[in-house]
């Protein structure tokens, strides 16, 4: 069992969440609010192996995000670590098989751009990046979403509106799926 407790720095904007075992849940009696939180997880030496560990809860709504990579120190996990606020008023933190999300389909309808996406992790977040130049590093790819969620299966579908790019005399745009969302 694993339980946390919460400490504040750099003016609130960075998050430490610190895992210690036997300890209560730490719970936020309010709303949580975050402007892309970094969510730092001291392990006390444990390894952790594939899992959801929860870390807080909240009583209200959440505003903002947190950003869904997690620094890990004093330990180490058996896989691919990330945030997720997938299950309603609580924060916790996955450890999981790496996997490569790929886009399963795509098309067009009036203005929107949908794309189906399957394989990324339950519950991780993604952004979908965009390109005039395949060739260009991931780096310098433009977000055109970010924030999104994989479903409970390590799915989505999503639609993204591209009005400004359908012309005939727009160049080729080139899309991309990253895991987790910068």
């Amino acid at each position: 069992m694993f339980g946390s407790t919460l400490q504040q720095s750099d003016a609130g904007r960075r998050r430490t969440i610190r895992l210690t075992t036997n300890a209560p849940l730490f719970q936020v009696q309010g709303s949580l609010g975050s402007t892309n939180g970094t969510v730092m997880v001291d392990l006390g030496g444990a390894t952790l192996g594939h899992g959801t560990y929860p870390l807080m809860t909240y009583g209200g709504s959440m505003t903002g995000f947190l950003n869904s990579t997690p620094v890990v120190v004093n330990g180490s996990v058996s896989g691919v670590a990330y945030i997720t606020t997938a299950t309603t008023n609580q924060v916790s933190l996955v450890v999981a098989a790496p996997s490569q999300p790929r886009i399963a389909s795509f098309g067009v309808s009036g203005t929107a751009l949908n794309i189906s996406v399957n394989n990324g992790l339950p519950g991780d977040s993604y952004a979908v990046l965009a390109s005039t130049n395949v060739a260009l590093p991931a780096s310098q790819w433009i977000p055109v979403l970010t924030h999104g969620i994989f479903d409970g299966s390590g799915n989505v579908s999503t639609s993204i509106q591209i009005s400004n790019t359908l012309s005939a005399t727009a160049s080729q745009q080139f899309f991309r799926i990253q895991m987790p969302s910068p």
